[in-house]
């Protein structure tokens, strides 16, 4: 089975300066691979060269980076505002940055569908619509006609993920998608996310410094300054890590320990 997104010993360098190195995965249909190191480890940048988002001066310089099997290194903007939407969607740490504050959410989320497709604003809204019940965001008629400021920010996150999801793209990249949160906006996040994977098999790319997030996921790649430590199957990496780096990273991970000191290990279905 061909993966959606693959990347194959990528380097992506800032001028002459590396930024990742020797990067290589492969993302399922269905899969969420989770992305984890401490800040500057090049998370970000490696889901930002997906999502063709990397700042001026930055290139990937070595390596295969593939879409459904289309290479990506090189791809033209135009290119890239093709593929974003319907193919790949995108979610950010604050998804309430990327509304506009003084338009209803309604008008913006008619905008994106309108980007790709022709149809009505009523049509729009009740795509909107089909998808908030779908993804159990309560209240759709209220967040079609709320501007972002009205919602709380758990609330405008989970927005933003379905806005992300209105094309129904194969491929979700969310970078950091709850940092921003408190514990229960994390928790609602976290279940819209598997949500999409049940009802349509949406391949994720999760960003996350946080381990207990991380451990919702099928796949763990673990970077540290720019270069691959570990990756596998969640539970062999939380269960017995390999790599010292990611040891560190657990041992900061509280919530992940089990009492009388036995190793860390993803926590139970549901505990999210």
């Amino acid at each position: 089975m061909q993966p959606r997104l693959s990347c194959q010993s990528v380097e992506i360098c800032y001028g002459s300066r590396p930024a990742l190195r020797g990067v290589s995965f492969a993302l399922a249909p269905g899969e969420i691979l989770g992305v984890v190191g401490e800040s500057g480890s090049g998370k970000s940048t490696l889901l930002r060269a997906a999502a063709g988002l990397l700042p001026p001066g930055a290139r990937v310089t070595a390596g295969s980076l593939q879409f459904a099997g289309q290479e990506l290194a090189g791809l033209s903007p135009r290119g890239f505002a093709h593929l974003r939407g319907s193919g790949l969607g995108l979610i950010f740490q604050d998804a309430g940055a990327s509304f506009c504050p003084v338009r209803t959410i309604g008008s913006q989320l008619y905008e994106v569908l309108a980007a790709h497709r022709r149809l009505t604003k009523q049509e729009a809204r009740q795509q909107a619509l089909a998808l908030f019940d779908q993804l159990l965001l309560q209240d759709g008629e209220r967040i079609w006609r709320s501007y972002p400021f009205q919602l709380s920010g758990g609330m405008v996150q989970r927005v933003g993920i379905a806005a992300a999801m209105l094309l129904h793209p194969p491929v979700l990249l969310a970078d950091e998608p709850t940092s921003a949160l408190d514990a229960a906006a994390q928790r609602q996040v976290l279940q819209t996310l598997l949500r999409l994977r049940e009802l349509y098999g949406t391949s994720i790319l999760l960003v996350t410094h946080d381990m207990g997030v991380a451990a919702r996921a099928d796949t763990l790649l673990v970077l540290r300054e720019g270069a691959p430590v570990e990756y596998g199957p969640a539970p062999a990496v939380l269960g017995s890590p390999q790599a010292a780096y990611t040891r560190q990273l657990l041992a900061a991970a509280p919530r992940l320990h089990r009492a009388g000191g036995e190793p860390p290990a993803a926590p139970p279905e549901g505990a999210f």
